[in-house]
């Protein structure tokens, strides 16, 4: 973000964090944090340390008799040495009306769907915030119109998606295989009405006592880009990614017993199709432990980095913090993603995170983007409001 657009940004932050501690319900929380990257394969461009500021802040107000409410959710990265990750994003700013067995809401929210741990199949709403690092799951705010109707049978949720976001690449997460960069800005769609599309989706969903399963339908702009390469003014070899039109569909079920949590997710569209599953298993009640497989018709040419991948992991949870462990181990080649995440609490209002990401194997051998030059390890300092 151009430092003239700072400004704005400070005032939008402002005023949402003041309105956290005004009447109605909100919080507000501040964190500094510090990655240090371990493997630059020779990118000497590619700092090794970044430190950056967080201010996210979540105002919500009811009124007639709590059939109406607003939500605002705003979230502000400043990168203090790279420039390229500062970005202001709204998670949520929209209006809800409630009546009878309906709910309606309009403006800009976030949807999340899924049962899995190691990846997110049905999950197609929201675009990723890939500035935030490409093993996390935030995403960006999406302007939507949605109807939920519940039912004895489930409910029924219907989405107009009138204006499509696009991928940011920046940075070091903006360099596919070989450090070929990505023109994000020059991306093409599959539609002539670009980013302007209207895409809609149909999301059911059901419980029978311990099953829990939904069907997901959805026409639109495929949020995960495809790439083309292209020359750029330079004669540079760049990637421009391209937005399809696709139709697909995609279900999730779970079945829980005692111990055991037994989980599926699958999505089909022209040319694709991809299946998670696995289990579950809590051995005590602050312990779970993973393991999962995951599959991708589209092989090598798939735009993710688990085509084939067996995914072992554990979270643990105690009484003033959590900590999770998982392992990707690509099936054909034996690549491997190692990613670990802790938390403790200080308080009522500190919280520090120590996080790792490390990637062993080829840089080349996983499309589409070059993992080992992001293996890094962070910390996070929080404070709530």
């Amino acid at each position: 973000m151009p430092r003239s657009g700072r400004v704005p940004s400070v005032v939008l932050l402002l005023v949402v964090s003041w309105a956290s501690t005004a009447a109605g319900q909100g919080w507000a929380e501040s964190a500094m944090e510090t990655r240090a990257f371990l493997d630059r394969s020779g990118r000497g461009d590619l700092s090794r340390l970044e430190t950056s500021l967080v201010l996210r802040a979540r105002y919500r107000h009811g009124w007639d008799k709590r059939s109406q409410r607003i939500s605002v959710e705003a979230f502000w990265r400043i990168g203090l040495d790279n420039d390229r990750r500062t970005h202001l994003d709204f998670r949520e700013l929209n209006w809800e009306k409630r009546w009878s067995n309906f709910e309606l809401r309009a403006g800009v929210g976030t949807v999340s769907w899924g049962v899995i741990e190691s990846a997110s199949i049905v999950d197609l709403i929201n675009q990723r915030d890939l500035l935030e690092g490409l093993d996390k799951r935030a995403k960006l705010g999406q302007p939507m119109v949605r109807l939920s109707w519940i039912e004895r049978w489930g409910v029924v949720e219907i989405f107009m998606l009138p204006w499509f976001r696009e991928r940011v690449f920046k940075g070091r997460d903006a360099l596919l295989r070989a450090g070929v960069p990505v023109a994000g800005d020059t991306a093409v769609f599959g539609s002539g009405a670009g980013p302007r599309h209207l895409d809609w989706a149909v999301h059911w969903t059901h419980a029978v006592g311990p099953f829990d399963f939904g069907v997901v339908l959805f026409s639109g702009t495929n949020r995960d880009p495809r790439f083309i390469e292209a020359r750029d003014d330079n004669a540079q070899t760049v990637f421009i990614p391209k937005y399809d039109r696709v139709r697909q569909v995609g279900t999730h079920a779970q079945w829980t017993t005692s111990r055991w949590l037994w989980k599926l997710e699958t999505m089909t569209r022209t040319g694709q199709t991809t299946v998670g599953g696995g289990v579950e298993y809590v051995p005590v009640g602050f312990l779970s432990v993973f393991v999962e497989y995951l599959y991708d018709s589209r092989g090598s040419e798939a735009t993710t980095l688990f085509e084939d991948d067996f995914f072992l992991g554990a979270r643990l949870h105690w009484l003033d913090g959590d900590a999770g462990v998982g392992t990707y181990i690509d099936r054909a080649n034996g690549n491997m993603l190692f990613t670990a995440e802790g938390t403790r609490r200080f308080g009522d209002r500190w919280t520090v995170t120590l996080a790792g990401h490390l990637y062993g194997g080829s840089t080349t051998a996983d499309p589409p983007y070059s993992p080992r030059w992001d293996n890094r390890v962070s910390l996070t300092v929080r404070r709530f409001f």
